[in-house]
């Protein structure tokens, strides 16, 4: 499946209904909207949808003792230099 596809699945599911391999794969979906958002400059979702993902990666990382991949922040150096372009041009 998509990733399009994956996250609305993952949007409309209650945190009690996750499984500790949903969260693993949470986690994969989050760090692929962070590539398409910060190096490729092309979100696929909207902001408040990967907001509310990242509030549910938060609460199954605690419950499942996972890797806090939801509070991982990017290094501007990652970014692509045609975002950091849109930003000093703003």
């Amino acid at each position: 499946m998509e990733i399009i596809g994956i996250s609305k699945i993952f949007l409309e599911k209650e945190i009690e209904d996750f499984s500790k391999e949903d969260a693993i794969l949470l986690q994969k979906v989050i760090m692929k909207h962070d590539d398409l958002y910060f190096k490729d400059t092309n979100p696929v979702i909207w902001d408040t949808e990967y907001d509310n993902l990242k509030k549910k990666m938060s609460v199954l990382e605690d419950k499942y003792n996972l890797e806090k991949v939801s509070e991982k922040i990017w290094d501007d150096t990652s970014v692509s230099s045609t975002f950091q372009k849109k930003n000093i041009q703003n």
